[in-house]
């Protein structure tokens, strides 16, 4: 698992993630998240490229977003695929992670 980030004008970041977010990878996914997302940051997570996510995963987000929040920052995450979207919105987190509040936000075909 790796991360292509790129830095806005307006200091938000962005992370494009390209794995399996589960047990097996969230280990690396919170040592990624943590160089990325400190108190305060604002990291936007394109998961376009997100084939599955379990709450292994889910879980390091929300982390990482509660990193962010201690510091007046938020991470949200964008281009949502399906299956990792069925997650959110099964754990009550699509509204609190989704860019704009928006989980139907899809990356373009």
């Amino acid at each position: 698992m790796e991360l292509a980030i790129s830095r806005g004008s307006d200091d938000v970041v962005t992370a494009c993630l390209d794995d399996e977010l589960d047990a097996a990878t969230a280990p690396r996914l919170a040592q990624l998240l943590s160089l990325v997302v400190l108190r305060g940051s604002r990291v936007v997570l394109d998961m376009s490229r997100v084939t599955f996510m379990d709450c292994a995963g889910l879980g390091e987000i929300i982390r990482a977003h509660r990193r962010a929040v201690e510091g007046g920052g938020w991470v949200r995450l964008a281009f949502v695929p399906d299956g990792p979207l069925l997650v959110l919105r099964l754990t009550n987190t699509a509204q609190l992670l989704t860019a704009c509040g928006l989980p139907e936000q899809r990356a373009p075909e």
